[in-house]
């Protein structure tokens, strides 16, 4: 496997707090639950070079909303992922 989905550099410039001190813990806890709970959702582990472009974008939005709101909402997330299982297009 070569890595994660999403980096948390990638993560850290998508929240746009690069170059900002901040809890490096809770930021990969985040991360990483949302990578876990896409994996789950669609019953794969995906990996840097084989993970769709919508999983990405989910896994980005529920970090996201997990380490902003410290809450789940995940209806959007999983139509994203249902999208990516089913290999159709936004």
């Amino acid at each position: 496997m070569n890595g994660k989905p999403v980096s948390t550099e990638e993560f850290k410039k998508f929240l746009n707090l690069e170059g900002i001190d901040l809890d490096e813990d809770a930021l990969e806890l985040t991360l990483d639950a949302a990578i876990s709970y896409c994996n789950k959702r669609n019953e794969t582990e995906y990996t840097k070079d084989d993970c769709p472009k919508e999983v990405r974008l989910a896994i980005l939005g529920l970090a996201t909303h997990y380490f902003e709101n410290k809450t789940v909402v995940l209806k959007g997330v999983d139509r994203l992922l249902d999208i990516a299982r089913e290999k159709i297009s936004l």
